[in-house]
């Protein structure tokens, strides 16, 4: 789905969060519909997205809400710049378990604080969404593996609108 799981609370944890810092370049994976760019637009000096699906680029004006909107893979995605904050908003688990640890191995080398909202109780999404075969979730994260295997710091876990799933959000730092 181009929106994310998370809660309204957990979305306003990671503002707070980011508004607070003195950070000024934040990159968004995974852009969808661009929620994070409508958020941080004009607020920080640098708001730049990555969006595997060029139909959502096109149908959400992706370009409106990112001064540099990437169509890349994640995965394949070369750093051109170092950013202060990166935020992967319900984007890990569409790829496996090796891949975004490898993803985030790089990326940790790019940036200085990650803030990750994931799904960490089961969120069945097998095949296309919209049209788009990146939807597919391809491993399911547990709170003890975000936490304790990836060195995340747990900042809340919501129930998403539908009540179904419960959702992480976490942050690590340098």
């Amino acid at each position: 789905m181009p929106e994310s799981q998370q809660s309204e609370k957990g979305i306003n944890i990671v503002l707070d969060k980011i508004f607070s810092n003195t950070a000024r370049s934040v990159i968004d994976f995974g852009a969808g519909e661009g929620k994070w760019g409508k958020a941080l637009k004009g607020k920080m000096q640098i708001v730049d997205g990555v969006e595997v699906w060029g139909s959502y680029i096109l149908k959400y004006n992706l370009h409106n809400f990112y001064d540099t909107l990437y169509e890349a893979d994640m995965r394949k995605f070369e750093f051109e710049k170092r950013y202060n904050i990166a935020i992967l908003g319900d984007v890990l688990e569409h790829v496996s378990k090796d891949e975004a640890i490898g993803f985030l191995n790089k990326l940790k080398d790019n940036v200085d604080v990650i803030y990750l909202t994931i799904p960490v109780t089961v969120c069945i999404q097998d095949g296309e969404a919209i049209g788009n075969p990146f939807e597919t979730h391809r491993y399911q994260w547990s709170d003890k593996e975000i936490r304790y295997d990836l060195g995340f710091e747990l900042l809340n876990v919501s129930v998403n609108d539908n009540g179904l799933v419960a959702v992480g959000c976490y942050e690590w730092i340098k």
